[in-house]
């Protein structure tokens, strides 16, 4: 079974868990990272050298940072249906999602920190 390294309030992590529902495939998930810590254990680092999430391990394989993992296990668990068989069409894909990850997270991180994780006195 594979195992997803990550706490559930990580949009990263939920961009993995979304696709493995999406797939069907079985996980466990394991709660690291904020407020769970374990990020910097020897054990950790030795899965994930940045000590950040989500992190998959899966049958001796071992996959960090969450575009990497969605294609991943796209490929291996979901060919033809979510990992698309065509280059073009999957490249597609790949430009969203990176350009979601390099150029809206940034400016949409800046307005979530200030008025979600801001208390209502500030």
């Amino acid at each position: 079974m594979l195992k997803l390294w990550g706490r559930a309030t990580s949009m990263n992590v939920q961009k993995v868990v979304w696709t493995l529902e999406e797939i069907g495939v079985a996980y466990e998930r394991v709660d690291v990272g904020g407020r769970h810590g374990a990020l910097d254990t020897p054990a950790y680092i030795t899965l994930n050298p940045n000590q950040r999430i989500p992190t998959l391990q899966d049958d001796g394989v071992t996959v960090w940072e969450s575009n990497a993992v969605v294609r991943y296990v796209a490929a291996r668990y979901s060919e033809g249906v979510l990992w698309d068989r065509d280059p073009g069409r999957r490249a597609q894909a790949d430009q969203w999602m990176d350009w979601m990850q390099t150029t809206l997270f940034p400016d949409f991180s800046a307005v979530f920190f200030a008025v979600v994780r801001t208390s209502p006195q500030k």
